[in-house]
């Protein structure tokens, strides 16, 4: 009977994974359809040469989320429910680090890093401002990211696959409005999602009082590996 609700257990977390990754994959086509058609050739260009460094905010988002989420619930499984919140916390922390220097980076180094990217001059601006315009909503992507692995690990791959949709859906829809702003809908949908500071132990919490060294090593080295996989 144990094995039968560990087999379904899993492959709902399986399918409802997958169904987000489905729909992810549907507004990136959506995407690539309106810039071609808006934009052309060298549209496609600037896209083609911008991307990789959405995936590595992306595959960035993932290695702290996926460590610190995988951290959360060896500490939940254990009961050790205090330890859990501080690694929520800390992993919050890290993300808000990493999102601060990509911003940074847009900020100061978007041509440099246009022209790094391989850019001439027929696409080097809107290679800029594509670097620009991802760079600046890095905080929106990591936040997702990481939020999508620690309400899944929290119980609830539903909401996570929900919030994911409703992202990529809303971004499908949208007539002229900056495709980033679905990471804020998915944002909304995961704040249904109690988060607080109470001692609670069925919803995410976090602690004011972590160990931010102590907790990073984990968050990274067990990360590493889905920021590769993204990468």
């Amino acid at each position: 009977m144990e094995v039968k609700t560990l087999r379904k257990e899993f492959f709902q977390y399986v399918i409802l994974n997958i169904c987000g990754m489905i729909g992810l994959s549907c507004y990136i086509l959506a995407d690539t359809f309106f810039i071609s058609n808006g934009l052309g050739a060298n549209g496609l260009t600037a896209l083609n040469l911008a991307i990789p460094i959405y995936s590595f905010i992306h595959g960035s988002g993932l290695m702290v989320g996926m460590g610190g989420a995988t951290k959360y619930s060896i500490y939940r499984g254990q009961k050790k429910y205090k330890n859990a919140d501080k690694s929520f916390s800390n992993t919050i922390c890290i993300m808000s680090i990493l999102s601060v220097i990509f911003v940074l980076t847009g900020i100061f180094f978007s041509e440099k890093l246009a022209i790094l990217l391989g850019a001439d001059k027929d696409v080097f601006h809107m290679t800029k401002t594509y670097l620009q315009v991802i760079l600046l909503f890095t905080p929106a992507f990591m936040a997702n990211d990481t939020l999508i692995c620690f309400v899944r690990n929290d119980g609830n791959p539903k909401l996570s696959m929900i919030a994911t949709l409703t992202g990529s859906f809303s971004n499908i829809i949208r007539v002229s409005a900056c495709y980033q702003l679905n990471r804020f809908v998915q944002a909304l949908v995961y704040k249904t999602k109690p988060v607080s500071f109470s001692t609670n132990k069925s919803v995410l919490q976090a602690d004011r009082n972590y160990h931010f060294f102590r907790y990073s090593v984990f968050h990274h080295r067990n990360g590493f590996r889905y920021c590769n996989d993204s990468l």
